[in-house]
């Protein structure tokens, strides 16, 4: 019996990785988080009247855990898009009503 290999697709292992940075981060989530994180920074380090240490610590204490928890998102999806999808479903929210 001859054997068909005309619908044989070979699928590199990479291919769910395609598009993020170190097979972890997507690029728009990268993008997002660098533009939270850097001007933050530069405001805590440049305008808040502490010592460094305090600086230090507002950095690790209150911008720091947002960046993370936008590089790395909701549900596998980038977080601007997790609210896009929160904003739509409030948006066109309704009630449906059904008779038996």
């Amino acid at each position: 019996m001859e054997m068909n290999d005309d619908d044989t697709y070979i699928i590199p292992h990479n291919y769910s990785d395609n598009g993020k940075i170190l097979g972890i981060v997507e690029k728009q989530s990268l993008y997002t988080a660098a533009a939270w994180f850097i001007p933050l920074s530069f405001l805590n380090i440049k305008f808040l009247p502490f010592s460094i240490d305090v600086k230090i610590f507002v950095e690790i204490l209150v911008i720091i855990p947002p960046t993370l928890f936008i590089l790395i998102g909701v549900g596998g999806d980038t977080l601007l898009d997790f609210v896009r999808y929160v904003y739509r479903y409030y948006i066109r929210a309704k009630i449906y009503y059904y008779e038996k």
